[in-house]
């Protein structure tokens, strides 16, 4: 029945199943279902309001990170005394002051235990002041999904503070138990987030689940193989610490949509270890500045000691050029990508030319669409080149 609901599935199905199961990329059954559903993806633009007071408002000035009470409104719902605190890091972090315009971790379930909204505990609400399309999550975090890779779903809010508006917003979803639980089946494993440090500074990476229980003998290990693994082939240890099918991935596609802040800087990545596999997992995060060098080389130095290991070594670097030939086989589809690129355009345009978005310029959108539309058609060709050149690597123990 061409009508039915599983029409689409079954197409996506038979187009997978049409890959050599020799060269296809491992897939995993995620859960799309649920109230959290509707939130995400480029369909919709919802309509949230933020209430808080001035003494609320002096908390956050002096103590931005800090979580306080407000009220949260959409539409005819009301949430009262949810936890909302201030986001962002060096580069896009802005303080509510009425000129700026800051960015929102919203907390459901801080002050009130139980609250939800939409099923989920946490949303965080980003000011995309590094992003000028507001897609660069979208269609990135996308491409990851793609690929196997666990991503936060993104959708778009605009936002409303004391009846004042802030403009368009990229909604993210919060990666947390609400998020591990649509992706593996076991969800009481470390969780943890790379900001300017890397996984052998077991002791300084940010743990954002088991605070009550901390325990970081996952990590401690991870970094004693690295010690010991062998010069020449250190994935022949190091694989019985990390997912090398998963990290293959993650770096490579971090690699090919130009994510040139994530673990490649060693900053911008969570790491989680699957209790199941009792290996270490990578995906992306902070993914707002991507698809802007399309020349930027696939093999650039890099700062993360296990992207080192694959990328520098004979073994790791003919893993990683194959993942780079099967993501360009298999996942950078042109024509896909830029008709999620115009859906998504269609979606948020409206809302960007006609609201001055505190100081954004309707021209510098569209200019940075044109610019990530430009990225889209010539990387396979920049990437396809720089395989075919690739030198001599240094020893992947320093940097």
């Amino acid at each position: 029945d061409p009508n039915s609901k599983s029409v689409d599935k079954a197409r996506a199905l038979i187009k997978k199943l049409s890959i050599s199961t020799t060269n296809k990329l491992g897939s995993r059954v995620v859960s799309e279902e649920g109230a959290s559903a509707n939130l995400f993806g480029a369909k919709q633009v919802r309509s949230y309001h933020l209430e808080l007071s001035d003494s609320v408002i002096q908390q956050l000035h002096e103590d931005p990170k800090h979580y306080v009470r407000a009220t949260f409104r959409e539409g005819d719902d009301v949430y009262k005394e949810v936890g909302v605190r201030l986001k962002g890091g060096p580069g896009s972090f802005r303080m509510l002051d009425g000129n700026s315009k800051a960015a929102f971790t919203v907390k459901f379930n801080h002050f009130v235990k139980g609250q939800r909204f939409h099923g989920l505990r946490r949303i965080i609400l980003n000011n995309a002041v590094q992003d000028p399309t507001y897609m660069c999550e979208y269609i990135g975090y996308g491409l990851f999904r793609d690929a196997g890779v666990p991503a936060p779903r993104i959708g778009y809010a605009t936002v409303a503070v004391n009846q004042e508006p802030y403009g368009l917003y990229v909604q993210v979803e919060a990666v947390s138990s609400d998020f591990l639980k649509r992706w593996y089946s076991k969800t009481e494993g470390n969780l943890y987030e790379g900001s300017f440090r890397d996984v052998v500074e077991w002791r300084e990476l940010d743990l954002d689940s088991n605070q009550g229980r901390e325990n970081r003998r996952d990590l401690r290990r991870l970094a004693k193989s690295i010690e010991k693994a062998d010069d020449n082939n250190p994935w022949e240890s190091l694989a019985n610490y990390v997912d090398l099918g998963n990290f293959t991935r993650f770096i490579a596609l971090e690699q090919l949509v130009n994510h040139w802040d994530g673990y490649t800087q060693t900053n911008n990545y969570r790491m989680y270890y699957n209790p199941e596999t009792k290996k270490f997992e990578f995906f992306p995060h902070g993914a707002d500045q991507l698809f802007q060098d399309v020349r930027g080389n696939i093999f650039r130095d890099q700062r993360g000691i296990l992207s080192r290991a694959l990328v520098q070594t004979d073994s790791g670097k003919q893993r990683y050029c194959q993942m780079m030939n099967q993501l360009l086989e298999q996942v950078w589809d042109e024509s896909k990508i830029k008709s999620r690129i115009a859906e998504t355009y269609r979606l948020i345009h409206p809302y960007i030319a006609t609201d001055l978005e505190k100081g954004r310029r309707v021209e510098e959108f569209e200019e940075s669409i044109r610019r990530m539309l430009r990225f889209i058609d010539a990387r396979r060709y920049a990437v396809l080149s720089q395989l075919q050149s690739s030198e001599q690597s240094p020893s992947w123990r320093e940097y």
